[in-house]
């Protein structure tokens, strides 16, 4: 049965690897029949329970170490307990040899040679002091030397012939050749009077006294007569037969000697020796009771005749044995336990002994009895640890010491069953017979086959039980009914309930009789966990309205499963349902059976009597499909199947509270979440714009589950936003709308304020329904002529002109739909400034290009360098006349050309005229050219006059060039005048080297109420990528309706001078150079000065301040200067008192100078009490010093009257 409980067992830790699951589930395996090496029929039936399989796993591998440790402690008490038989033969020498104890009469053994005398004339003697036990004996029955025994006579001589010395001639020592005496340890033992009178009498007079008692140890004095040849090697190894240690009796309170195992037990227990306990830590009824089983005849007639095999006892247990204390006591303990086939128990302090005996059960537990659940410890002992068998070694009491095989012992149906020896090594040193070794065998073994141990947690009235009592265990869980079992622990805690551990034990285990059965206590009558269980029926899946659950304020929607509850034992108590489901519809294929899914299975484990579950987190609407079957620890049932789909209500109640708010990232809807059973049902939410929900239905915004949106922008106008929820189930609620009124962008109100050709525009924040997404600027007369220059998020626009002259600007906001507002506009008049950049490069490109086209003409017509060409073009309300002459004179690369292009137009909206007129000559490296172009039209919003006369002289890169500009334009709004000249002469490729004279003139004026006129005269050269500019400039500007009036002067020049008289050679009476102004002589009338300087040094005004003995004046230099200071203190005439002797006065001037000056006193008069009056005249102090930055002080000290002037300049420009 232990094998295949092991079996089990493994099994169940390899289930423990399964994947662990959240609730606790419990096992419980079944053994059927057993069938043995002959085919005999089941002969037992285990079952074993474990709260987890993690709690099995950690169990079994705490008793798999327990039991390593147990074996390593046998094996070491085996090898102790077989030298403890091997060393007892031998005398130890020593007087600091460990000592012995003896119960009952073992074996001879050696004792402990404690002393050694030598007497006789002759040297003859020697005198062997042997201690043989540390206590009170009963008897020395009989001592050996070298195995012969003494056979002492009255007076203590040997009679044993082989330690007698024969006579031979004069030999005065024939005669026995050994002494002995005796003691016992009895009360007030004297010295050994033998010893002493042969000491005294033998020469070694003292050696022994009267004072050498040996009190309390069991001893002999053994005298050897070294003449005779055996006893001259050296000391004779003596034995000694001994009936031991006198040992209480509680049944009858004496001290006597005894082979009772429990009370030599007790007796060690109680001695130095073993635990030194005392007789009331000695459980008195245990005590009593094992006493009396050791004592109980069990034996019968047949110990009466073989004796020496039974021990000389009908007794069930006697011992026969001797320890020395260099023994560990635990070993000891063991040893006398093993003597009785029991065990000894300390708890609390308190002994109990259990010999290996049956007694009645005191106490019988069911499960009402029980106040936690019963746990399995172990089914059985392990494979190592159960036997069919078992060999040993022994001392026969009767025999000479000497350690021996007992008879092997086997069990006959064991070894069948197992079908190989298993064999346990024992070492009995406190047994002293071959049927006594047997017997403890016997119990050994069959003890071995079983090894069922439980926990139970009993009620208090449970209380009384202890290690060693037996009691009848009944548990329908476990299927045994009064099972025996003796308890071996007990455990209790003020936060645990009360704890017992309890071992299966039966009479069988301690009869004289080999057990016949394979396990003589059956662990249980439970069925066979290996077989299948019925697979679930009657399953049914069900969802809607009635298996809704409440969670708070919140429906679920679940699915139950429910089945019949199944009736296999194996899965109602210990079981479980396993419960599989997937959301996938459930397709069954041939023969019903379900085809493989896509998706994988979500496990849910249930205790075995559960008959239903609910499953969440399906989706409503959707399809799924489940299996349950039933498990035990060791078998599954087959899986039941099946599918539905989750069911919900109908459509969903309408959007609740619908808004719209306007964001800065949008248009924000918002909704309340649906309740209840909507909740459940609510899929998603779809939001839309339009006018209806049905026409909006390609416009929409938001299409999930949420509880607000961002919709975007919308376009402007009255914009309606509809909402509605989607179920599960494809149901939409009623849509919901929301209104929003977008309007477009206000119109911008345009500033611009100019700076030379820069102007700058700014406008007012257009923001009305939605932010604003960017700000559009053209330019143009009119709206439509616009062209635009730019895009902004800003609300203001710089940027610089090209050229001089109004300049209308057209603003509108765009917002974040897309919706523009009105155009805003402003026009703004710009003037040339001096380091506007002459675009000559035009007015020479115009040359060229005029010159390339006329050649081109001249050279198509081929006319021999002379063209006269007339165009005339009369259209539907159009009518064109050009006029084109050429005359070309060209030799090589020389040329000359006079050609005039004269075009008039006349159309509806507009009338033009125009004339060209260019004359050329040019040679290879030179040319010369005269361009005039005139032009007027006139159109309904405008009118233009302009004249351009453009004169070159070029030679390589040399190059002179004259342009007068003239151009007039009017339009509805404004009229500008422009007259503008220019000079310039320019060395290099691209005029590395050029002077130019610039003469500008302008006058505007604006229906705006803009009115300019500005004349700019302007020089400059460039030379070496320098540019020199010097010019003056006069303006004179009236802005935005007149108030913004502005009039200027400018001249830009490094010297400015203002002269008297042309033909002088005196400087100017007035110049102006880098920063400074001359003039020779001026008239000021009134001014205001900050610094005024004087030879080259600035001063201020003076500061002056005076007072009773002091005067001070304070100033700032400011950051970066230095100021000089130069100060004046004047002190008064001043009278003092003083001693007839004569004193000084001090005056100070500090912060200008650090004067110090002690004035002689000058004496008046003399002053009552013999004083003196002392008047100290007056007196001047000067001082300069120089300050940094920072606030500074000018002090005078001294006089009855004190002023001070101080002087302050800046020191440099």
């Amino acid at each position: 049965m232990a094998g295949l409980m092991r079996a089990l067992l493994g099994l169940l830790a390899l289930f423990a690897a399964a994947p662990a699951h959240a609730e606790v589930v419990t096992f419980f395996t079944w053994v059927g029949g057993l069938v043995g090496a002959s085919g005999a029929s089941a002969a037992a039936v285990g079952a074993f329970v474990v709260t987890t399989a993690v709690s099995i796993v950690s169990s079994a591998y705490a008793s798999s170490q327990a039991k390593k440790k147990a074996r390593q402690e046998a094996q070491r008490k085996l090898a102790q307990d077989i030298a403890n038989l091997q060393d007892r033969t031998i005398t130890l020498l020593g007087s600091d040899s460990p000592h012995a104890v003896v119960y009952g009469s073992p074996a001879p053994f050696a004792g402990a040679l404690v002393a050694m005398v030598t007497t006789g004339m002759g040297a003859e003697w020697t005198h062997l002091v042997i201690i043989f036990a540390a206590h009170e004996c009963e008897a020395i029955d009989e001592i050996y030397i070298d195995d012969d025994a003494i056979a002492a006579d009255e007076n203590g001589y040997t009679t044993n012939e082989n330690l007698t010395i024969v006579a031979t001639g004069l030999d005065y020592s024939a005669g026995p050749a050994v002494h002995i005496t005796k003691h016992l340890g009895a009360g007030e033992d004297v010295a050994d009077p033998w010893l002493i009178n042969a000491c005294n009498t033998g020469g070694a007079p003292g050696m022994w006294t009267t004072a050498h008692k040996l009190t309390g140890y069991t001893y002999a004095v053994v005298s050897v007569n070294k003449v005779l040849d055996r006893f001259q090697s050296g000391p004779p190894n003596v034995k000694a037969k001994i009936r031991g240690k006198k040992v209480l009796d509680p049944r009858t309170g004496q001290t006597a000697y005894s082979r009772n195992v429990v009370l030599c037990l007790a007796d060690f227990i109680r001695s130095a020796q073993g635990y030194g306990a005392s007789a009331d830590q000695l459980d008195i009824n245990t005590w009593i009771a094992g006493a009396n089983a050791c004592d109980m005849q069990v034996y019968g007639i047949e110990a009466d005749a073989d004796p020496l095999n039974y021990g000389y006892s009908r007794s069930r247990y006697v011992v026969d044995g001797m320890f020395r204390t260099d023994q560990s006591r635990e070993t000891t303990l063991q040893q006398l336990e093993e003597a009785m086939a029991g065990f000894t128990v300390e708890s609390a302090g308190v002994w109990r002994f259990v010999p290996g005996a049956w007694t009645t059960p005191v106490m019988s537990l069911g499960d009402d009895d029980m106040v936690a659940p019963t746990a399995v410890e172990q089914t059985c002992f392990p494979g190592t640890a159960r036997f069919n068998g078992a060999r040993g070694t022994f001392i026969a009491a009767n025999g000479n010491g000497v350690s021996q095989d007992f008879a092997p012992y086997s069990n006959p149906t064991f070894l069948a069953a197992d079908g190989k020896e298993k064999l346990t090594d024992v070492a009995l040193p406190w047994v002293g017979s071959q049927v006594r070794c047997h017997q403890i065998a016997r119990i050994k073994v069959e003890k071995s086959r079983g090894g069922f141990t439980v926990r139970i947690s009993p009620k208090m009235f449970a209380w009384g039980l202890q290690p060693g009592d037996r009691v009848l265990l009944s548990s329908a869980f476990f299927g045994f009914t009064n099972k025996s079992f003796i308890v071996t622990d007990w455990a209790y805690s003020r936060t645990k309930a009360l704890s017992l551990l309890l071992e299966e034990d039966v009479p069988a285990y301690y009869d004289l009789a080999d057990e016949q059965l394979l396990d003589a206590a059956p662990n249980t009558n439970l069925p066979n966990p290996f077989e299948a269980p019925a697979k679930p029926e009657n399953l049914q899946a069900a969802s809607g309205i009635d298996e809704l659950a409440r969670q708070g304020a919140t429906l679920l929607a679940r699915a139950r499963i429910s089945w019949n509850r199944s009736t296999t034992a194996a899965v109602l108590l210990g079981g479980r349902v396993r419960i599989d489901h997937r959301q996938e519809a459930l397709v069954l294929g041939e023969g019903g059976v379900p085809e493989a899914g896509t998706l994988p299975w979500i496990s849910t484990l249930m205790a075995g009597d559960a008959r239903e579950v609910y499953l969440l987190g399906l989706d409503v609407g959707q399809a799924f499909s489940a299996r349950v079957r039933f498990e035990t620890a060791f078998a599954s049932s087959d899986w039941a199947y099946v599918g539905d789909v989750l069911q919900g209500t109908g459509a969903p109640s309408d959007v609740s509270n619908l808004t719209l708010q306007v964001t800065d990232d949008g248009i924000l809807a918002s909704w309340l979440a649906p309740t209840d059973l909507d909740l459940i049902e609510w899929d998603r939410t779809q939001v839309r714009r339009g006018p209806t929900w049905e026409e909006a239905e390609g416009d929409t915004h938001f299409d999930g589950h949420a509880t607000s949106a961002l919709l975007g922008f919308f376009p402007a106008g009255l914009q309606k936003a509809w909402a509605a929820h989607h179920s599960r189930n494809g149901f939409w609620s009623t849509p919901m709308s929301a209104s929003l009124t977008v309007l477009a962008p206000l119109t911008p109100a345009v500033q611009d304020s100019t700076q030379g050709r820069s102007v700058a525009l700014t406008w007012s924040d257009c923001r009305t329904t939605q932010p604003i997404r960017e700000y559009q600027i053209a330019k143009g007369d009119t709206l439509g002529a616009a062209v635009e220059i730019g895009r902004t998020v800003a609300r203001s626009l710089t940027r610089v002109e090209p050229e001089p002259g109004l300049h209308r600007y057209w603003i509108r906001a765009v917002d974040m739909g897309g919706n523009a507002g009105p155009w805003g506009t402003s026009e703004a008049m710009t003037l040339g400034d001096f380091d506007d950049v002459p675009n000559i490069a035009k007015y020479v490109e115009r040359v060229d290009s005029r010159l390339q086209s006329f050649r081109d003409q001249a050279a198509a017509a081929d006319l021999n360098g002379i063209l006269r060409a007339e165009v005339s073009v009369s259209e539907m309300g159009k009518s064109l006349r050009r006029l084109t002459t050429i005359l070309e004179a060209k030799v090589d690369h020389n040329y000359a050309i006079y050609a005039e292009q004269i075009e008039v137009l006349v159309a509806a909206d507009e009338a033009m005229a125009s004339r060209i007129t260019l004359l050329s000559a040019g040679l290879e490296q030179a040319q010369a050219d005269i361009l005039e172009e005139q032009l007027v039209r006139a159109t309904a919003d405008d009118a233009l006059a302009s004249d351009i006369l453009t004169m070159r002289a070029r030679v390589d890169d040399i190059e002179a060039t004259y342009v007068s500009h003239v151009e007039l334009t009017a339009t509805l709004g404004s009229a500008i005048a422009e007259n503008n000249e220019y000079l310039v002469s320019a060395i290099g490729p691209v005029g590395e080297l050029s002077a130019t004279v610039s003469n500008q003139s302008m006058t505007l004026a604006s229906l705006d109420g803009n009115v300019a006129a500005q004349m700019m005269l302007k020089t400059e050269i460039s030379a070496g990528g320098k540019r020199v500019i010097a010019g003056i400039k006069s303006s004179v500007s009236s802005m935005n309706g007149g108030t913004d009036v502005q009039s200027e002067v400018a001249v830009l020049a490094s010297v400015f001078r203002v002269m008297n008289d042309l033909g002088s050679a005196m400087d100017a009476p007035f110049k102006v150079q880098d920063g400074r102004t001359y003039i020779d002589m001026a008239m000021i009338r009134n001014a205001e000065i900050d610094t005024l300087k004087v030879a080259g040094g600035a001063i201020v005004a003076p500061a002056f301040a005076s007072g009773a003995g002091s005067a001070s004046i304070s100033f700032t230099v400011p950051a970066g200067q230095v100021w000089e200071a130069f100060a004046v203190a004047e002190f008064g005439q001043q009278s003092t008192w003083g001693p007839a002797s004569s004193t000084t006065e001090t005056r100070s001037l500090t912060g200008a100078g650090s004067t110090v000056i002690h004035p002689d006193a000058q004496w008046q008069d003399m002053g009552e009490g013999g004083g003196n009056i002392y008047r100290f005249p007056a007196s001047m102090m000067t001082g300069i010093a120089t300050f940094g930055a920072g606030f500074q002080t000018i002090t005078a000290v001294g006089g009855e009257t004190t002023r001070l002037a101080v002087f302050i300049g800046k020191r440099g420009a």
